[in-house]
C-alpha cells in the first residue's frame, strides 16, 4: 500500500472518530429518514466536553490525535460539514 493511500485511510479514520464524538455529544444528529445525512443540532458544548475528556483520559479512541487542539478541530470540522437541514428531505418537500 502506498503512502498516499495510508494517509487517506488515516484521515478517514480521524474524520470517523470526530463524527462519532459529535454524534455522541449531540452536536449533530442523523436525519431520521436518510442514513448518513447529518444536521447541526446547535448544541456543541457536550461534544467538545466529551472530546476533551477522552483526550485527558488517554482513551484509545482518540490515540491518533497528537494534540487536544487537533481533536477539537476535527470535531469542529465534523460539525461544520453537517447541514442546517437534510438536503434530501428539503428536495423531497420542494418537489
Amino acid at each position: 500500500m502506498g503512502l498516499a493511500k495510508r494517509e487517506l485511510e488515516r484521515q478517514e479514520a480521524i474524520r470517523g472518530v470526530a463524527m462519532d464524538i459529535a454524534l455522541q455529544g449531540r452536536a449533530i444528529v442523523e436525519c431520521e429518514y436518510h442514513e448518513g445525512v447529518y444536521m447541526d443540532n446547535y448544541e456543541h458544548e457536550d461534544a467538545y466536553r466529551l472530546a476533551n475528556s477522552l483526550f485527558t483520559r488517554g482513551d484509545p479512541l482518540v490515540s491518533d490525535f497528537p494534540t487536544r487542539r487537533t481533536l477539537t478541530d476535527a470535531v469542529k470540522a465534523a460539525i461544520d460539514e453537517s447541514g442546517f437541514e437534510c438536503g434530501l428531505c428539503e428536495k423531497w418537500f420542494s418537489d
